[in-house]
C-alpha cells in the first residue's frame, strides 16, 4: 500500500495528507468517545508528556517517513520487511528487559521464519544502500518509539491525538521546503484511506491497548505476523502462488510467536506464584 501511494503523490506530499486525515478522523472520534475536542494534558507528569513527545516524533513521524522513504528510494518492499523484523530482537535490549534462553530462542526462529516467508514470497530484490539507511533509521524510530509509547500514562485518544497533531506540524514544516505533488485518482484514495484510517488510526489505537497490558518485548514480537499476514492475505484474495519456503517461514512465525507469549506468560505466573507464596 505504501508502494501504491508513493506511486501517485511525493512523499512528504502523501504523509501530510494522511496526517490530517488521521488527525480529523481522532479528533471526531475524542468528541464522540470522550465529549470533548481537545486533548487532556495539563495534569499529566513531566515524565508523560516527554514519552508522548519522543512517541510522536518517533511513531507517527520519525517511523513513517523514513519507512516511505525507504520505499520510494527503490528498495522493495521485502527487504524492509526483513529488516524490520529485528524490532522483536533489540526492543528487549533496549527496554531492560530479562529474556529467558527460550525466550530468545523463540524470537531468534521468529526472525528466520520472517525471512523464508519474505524470501518464499519472492519480495526481496536487488540491495540499494540508501533504501537500507532508511529502514535502518525506520528500525531505530519504531523500537524506541514502542518503549516510549509503553512508558505513557495516558487515555488512548489523548495520547493519538497529540502524536497525530506533532505529525502534522512536522510533514508541514518539511513540505514547505518541497514541491507539492499529488496525482488524485481511486489508487491514490485508497492507499490514504488505509495508511490514514487502518495504520495510522486503528493499528495505533490497538498498539497502545496492547502496550498497558503487556511488556514492550510482547508487543514487539506480533510485529511479525504483520507481514506473515500480508503473504496469506495476498494468497487468499489474489491467488499468488505460496512457495514451500513460505509455507515453512509462516508455521515457523506463528508457532515462534505463539511460544514467546506461552513462555512470557509462564514465567509471570510463576513469578504471581513465588510472590504469593512468600
Amino acid at each position: 500500500m505504501v508502494k501504491l501511494g508513493v506511486a501517485q503523490a511525493s512523499v512528504w506530499s502523501f504523509l501530510i495528507a494522511r496526517s490530517a486525515i488521521s488527525l480529523a478522523l481522532t479528533l471526531l472520534l475524542l468528541r464522540v468517545m470522550r465529549g470533548r475536542w481537545l486533548p487532556r494534558l495539563a495534569h499529566s507528569s513531566r515524565a508523560t508528556r516527554w514519552n508522548l513527545l519522543g512517541s510522536g516524533l518517533l511513531l507517527q513521524a520519525g517511523y513513517l517517513s523514513t519507512y516511505f522513504l525507504a520505499i520510494s528510494s527503490g528498495l522493495s518492499p521485502g527487504l524492509v520487511t526483513v529488516i524490520l523484523g529485528l524490532q522483536p530482537l533489540i526492543t528487549p535490549l533496549l527496554a531492560r528487559q530479562r529474556q529467558s534462553r527460550r525466550a530468545a530462542g523463540f524470537l531468534l526462529f521468529g526472525f528466520a521464519g520472517l525471512c523464508l516467508a519474505v524470501a518464499g514470497s519472492a519480495q526481496l530484490g536487488a540491495l540499494n544502500w540508501h533504501g537500507i539507511g532508511w529502514a535502518l533509521l525506520a528500525l531505530a524510530a519504531i523500537t524506541v518509539g514502542t518503549i516510549c509509547q509503553g512508558r505513557i500514562q495516558l487515555d488512548n485518544l489523548d495520547s493519538v491525538v497529540s502524536q497525530n497533531s506533532i505529525a502534522l506540524v512536522i510533514f508541514g514544516a518539511i513540505q514547505l521546503t518541497q514541491p507539492w505533488y499529488m496525482l488524485w485518482n481511486p489508487q491514490l484514495v485508497v492507499a490514504l484511506l488505509w495508511m490514514s484510517v487502518v495504520v495510522s488510526t486503528g493499528a495505533l489505537l490497538l498498539l497502545m491497548l496492547m502496550l498497558k497490558h503487556q511488556s514492550a518485548s510482547q508487543v514487539s514480537v506480533l510485529f511479525y505476523c504483520i507481514p506473515v499476514l500480508t503473504i496469506l492475505f495476498d494468497y487468499a484474495l489474489f491467488g499468488t502462488t505460496l512457495s514451500v519456503m513460505s509455507w515453512v517461514g509462516v508455521i515457523t512465525v506463528a508457532a515462534s510467536v505463539w511460544g514467546y507469549q506461552h513462555d512470557k506468560a509462564r514465567r509471570a505466573l510463576q513469578a504471581s506464584a513465588a510472590s504469593s507464596s512468600a
